[in-house]
């Protein structure tokens, strides 16, 4: 597995500055990831990848908390998944 680069460093710090303008705590984020919080501190201190989904996932939030949007259920961030019969 690839280790985290300076841009996953970066992100991380870039995520941790965005939830603080929002008043978020890294609980209240992490329980829309579907993560630890412990996880998802490692993903601001750039310890851990984030993958494109999960960045995805916590723009659309950030983006819908900043709009000042009502406080939408976590299903919302989430890709429904389907299973073939």
């Amino acid at each position: 597995p690839r280790k985290p680069s300076a841009y996953d460093r970066e992100r991380g710090r870039r995520l941790a500055r965005k939830r603080k303008e929002l008043g978020l705590s890294q609980a209240e984020v992490a329980t829309v990831l579907g993560v630890s919080t412990q996880q998802y501190g490692k993903y601001e201190r750039g310890e851990n990848r984030l993958t494109a989904s999960r960045d995805e996932m916590l723009e659309r939030y950030f983006t819908d908390k900043a709009a000042g949007l009502a406080e939408p259920a976590q299903a919302r961030y989430h890709a429904p998944i389907s299973k073939s019969s």
